[in-house]
């Protein structure tokens, strides 16, 4: 599964300051649990969790670029919302 460098995806975010909270509560979501547990450490979602998100966000296996990423953000942020 290709995947876009996670400083790409945090400069993007970087960008637009309205997305920062959307993006830390996602960060958390997306590390693994326990990843202190596993060696080496990894901070990163696993590939399968993230397969998981792009399939339900865009119905394809991977995000393929920033403005995906984006979005993906946006309707995380959108749904929040709207089950408040």
């Amino acid at each position: 599964m290709s995947r876009l460098p996670y400083g790409s995806w945090g400069l993007a975010v970087a960008r637009r300051p309205s997305l920062w909270v959307t993006a830390l509560r996602m960060a958390r979501r997306f590390v693994p649990s326990r990843w202190w547990a596993h060696w080496p450490p990894r901070l990163a979602p696993t590939d399968e969790y993230l397969r998981f998100r792009s399939l339900t966000n865009s119905g394809r296996e991977s995000f393929h670029d920033d403005l995906e990423f984006i979005r993906f953000l946006e309707w995380s942020k959108a749904t929040r919302h709207a089950l408040r």
